[in-house]
């Protein structure tokens, strides 16, 4: 029997994440993405998604303290989300929305206050979809761009 295992990313795992961020970059479904490099992996906490103890997505981020935000008050705990990626094969699985519920109670027993999320994605409307109706998570801000071409 297959089992799906949420955990801290080993190092075995970390080189995983390496391929897997390369797949990402050369899927071409978010501006500017660059895949990870094993030192750049160094400064996040990650975790891995495991199916059949194979790396199938990791999230990934790190720890700050607020400022003085409007949205958020001074001094409170936050955990940034950088990388939040799961294999093609494996998405509307609903692996996405156990991995984060996993990180989201693993931060809640950590006393983190507040997880942050910004998205460069290409499919702006299913992600927006998927973090704010699956995961509850608050739309705060948006940027958009336009390339006039000079």
């Amino acid at each position: 029997m297959k089992l799906l295992t949420i955990r801290i990313a080993t190092e075995q795992d970390k080189y995983d994440i390496i391929k897997l961020s390369q797949k990402w970059e050369s899927e071409n479904i978010t501006y500017g993405y660059i895949a990870n490099t094993y030192e750049a992996l160094r400064k996040y906490t990650i975790w891995s998604a495991l199916y059949d103890d194979c790396v199938i997505g990791f999230l990934m981020g790190h720890h700050t303290n607020s400022e003085d935000w409007c949205i958020i008050p001074k001094d409170n705990a936050i955990f940034c989300i950088e990388d939040f990626y799961i294999l093609p094969e494996f998405r509307d699985k609903g692996i996405g929305q156990i991995l984060f519920d996993f990180v989201e109670k693993a931060l809640k027993d950590s006393q983190i206050d507040y997880i942050l999320l910004n998205t460069a994605t290409k499919d702006y409307a299913r992600i927006q979809n998927f973090y704010t109706e699956k995961l509850d998570i608050k739309v705060w801000t948006t940027t958009l761009f336009k390339n006039l071409g000079n």
